[in-house]
């Protein structure tokens, strides 16, 4: 849930890709974000924006080798047999929208970090 939250609200790039657009500080009858908060704006979309590896990734070299117990394995197997059923809920329901809404399905998602 937090994932797919994350990738409906998290997206805010087009907020931030102009001064004219959105900002971290609001002042009285200014147009646009002064130079400091654009420049903040802009160094976090473009730290936080990069393409991170796809969650629905079978990450053999992760889970369960190494050193980490076996268990990792068959948890991670079945979580990832539950988000392509999930998948494939999202998909089969988008073909009855006329409107696509694909931010709910987990084959967009991506692995990340809290930053």
């Amino acid at each position: 849930v937090v994932t797919a939250y994350h990738e409906l609200a998290g997206g805010v790039v087009d907020y931030f890709c102009l001064p004219t657009r959105c900002g971290f500080r609001c002042t009285n009858n200014a147009t646009q974000v002064d130079v400091q908060s654009f420049l903040l704006g802009s160094i976090i979309t473009g730290s936080t924006s990069i393409r991170m590896p796809s969650l629905m990734q079978d990450y053999n070299h992760f889970f369960g080798v190494g050193g980490a117990p076996s268990w990792e394995r068959n948890v991670w197997n079945n979580f990832k047999i539950n988000i392509e059923i999930q998948s494939k809920k999202v998909i089969d329901a988008d073909a009855n929208r006329q409107i696509k809404f694909k931010a709910f399905d987990p084959a967009q998602f991506e692995c990340s970090i809290s930053v």
